[in-house]
């Protein structure tokens, strides 16, 4: 894992409630929770996803996302959905231990995006404690 400010029992946290809500969830190919600047905090991959990379790049994500809510007047922007040709990958925003973190779950094309978008919620209500 990358250098963060986060500490090693925080990073525990998130991948203790990561494994809880994805760890029996069909189609899971990885799971990622990053800082808002990129940094990996926890992660699961099944599917070999490389975490440093996803972190980064989903950081970024969701940085355009709230910009364009902001920008349309919808507010704050709580996910993003990319549907790609193998599968989806879903980046959303939330907050643990003082941190905004954003969270990627990537999956594979017979995932189900309405589940998928529950355990999301289910899992930044646990964080947010």
């Amino acid at each position: 894992m990358s250098t963060s400010p986060i500490s090693n029992d925080v990073r525990q946290q998130v991948l203790r409630v990561i494994d809880e809500t994805f760890a029996t969830t069909k189609g899971i190919r990885a799971v990622v929770a990053a800082t808002a600047d990129g940094f990996d905090v926890a992660c699961i991959a099944p599917g070999g996803a490389n975490a440093t990379r996803v972190a980064a790049t989903a950081s970024s994500i969701a940085a355009i996302g709230q910009a364009v809510g902001r920008e349309t007047g919808l507010g704050a922007n709580r996910s993003v959905t990319l549907d790609c040709a193998d599968g989806y990958v879903v980046v959303a925003s939330t907050q643990h231990a003082g941190f905004d973190l954003v969270i990627s779950v990537v999956t594979t094309r017979d995932a189900l995006l309405g589940q998928i978008n529950y355990l999301i919620t289910q899992m930044s209500q646990k964080l947010l404690g």
